[in-house]
């Protein structure tokens, strides 16, 4: 009964929250569009683009609905070829993409910190982002993220010994014929022909790629951060800088820092939990579900710290819905006919 109520969980889960991800971004992305503050210069970009990105995540994972297991020392991100008209191939290019959007997310991040301190020392390196130069800022992100996809489609890819021994937990604890799936992952210890356990490089090279890639992502996060912090409070004594400019400098970087404890909270500590476990020969079994839950809802609540945070975003919202609910109110009202 547990298997059943996991495995029927997780994917409702992953629906809904793909349907907020996509409802809530865009949302987003009319409200960076038509109520920002001036002052937001070219970050606004970069917020539109980080939204946008959100939704193609959203919408993917919808189209193939992956999911992650692991067991004893291997780790899979797979699709159910039932659950989509296309075909092995096609899929595990898509199953590559979902992997590579992951590091794409996280250095989306990384970039918005690195902007917030350019705005804080007022440097001149900001003229970077005016107009198509911020392609090249772009390039950054998209980078990690073949970096990380293309890892995971040629050395986490299919293999013999990967399936026949996922086969058995696989059914087991899913239900699942590992022949009606097609995966990417890592298989850190098989055992060959005499029952012997081995290490299998290419399985620690794709993963210290990964995790390579988080690790310099969050230095990136943390430094910038701390310098953006530091900079945001000097900025307070002085005078000459308008009261208005001061407060929306704080309201992005707060936002910003609550917009990171979301990707820190629902990516990267139940991906690095689920890596390590299996790194150690201890795989999650049925419980690699929540790993697929958590990350669905990401995409879900990340929009929210810029909604409320950000003042001109949430007064916007709050009037709106006052309004909706108004309209509401008088719709319900009974009419009152007078007789003459």
């Amino acid at each position: 009964m547990t298997i059943i109520t996991l495995s029927d969980a997780h994917l409702i889960i992953q629906k809904v929250s793909s349907f907020f991800a996509v409802s809530n971004n865009l949302f987003m992305v009319y409200m960076i569009h038509k109520k920002s503050p001036k002052s937001l210069g070219p970050y606004k970009h970069l917020l539109m683009c980080t939204s946008i990105f959100e939704i193609v995540y959203a919408l993917l994972e919808v189209i193939i609905s992956p999911e992650f297991y692991s067991y004893g020392s291997i780790i899979v991100c797979f699709i159910e070829l039932k659950t989509s008209m296309l075909g092995p191939f096609e899929l595990n290019i898509l199953n590559s993409m979902y992997c590579g959007f992951f590091g794409v997310s996280l250095y989306f991040f990384a970039l918005q910190f690195i902007f917030r301190f350019l705005v804080s020392k007022k440097s001149k390196l900001l003229k970077s982002f005016d107009g198509y130069k911020i392609l090249i800022w772009l390039c950054y992100p998209l980078t990690a993220g073949i970096m990380w996809g293309v890892s995971a489609y040629f050395l986490g890819r299919p293999t013999d010994v990967k399936s026949q021994f996922l086969a058995e937990p696989l059914f087991s604890d899913l239900g699942l014929n590992v022949n009606n799936t097609v995966y990417l992952g890592a298989h850190f210890y098989p055992k060959n022909s005499d029952g012997q356990s081995y290490i299998d490089w290419e399985s620690f090279i794709v993963i210290s790629i990964m995790i390579s890639l988080m690790t310099v992502a969050l230095l990136i996060i943390t430094i910038f951060g701390i310098l953006c912090y530091i900079n945001l409070q000097r900025s307070t004594k002085i005078s000459k800088i308008s009261k208005t400019h001061q407060g929306i400098q704080k309201q992005l970087f707060y936002a910003l820092v609550a917009q990171t404890a979301i990707p820190l909270v629902f990516l990267i500590l139940p991906v690095s939990t689920i890596y390590l476990c299996t790194i150690f020969n201890s795989g999650l079994g049925i419980y690699s579900a929540i790993c697929t839950i958590m990350v669905a809802f990401y995409l879900a609540v990340d929009p929210l710290p810029n909604l409320f945070i950000i003042k001109n975003y949430r007064r916007a919202f709050f009037n709106m819905t006052q309004e909706l609910c108004r309209c509401s109110k008088a719709k319900q009202r009974p009419q009152i006919t007078r007789k003459f």
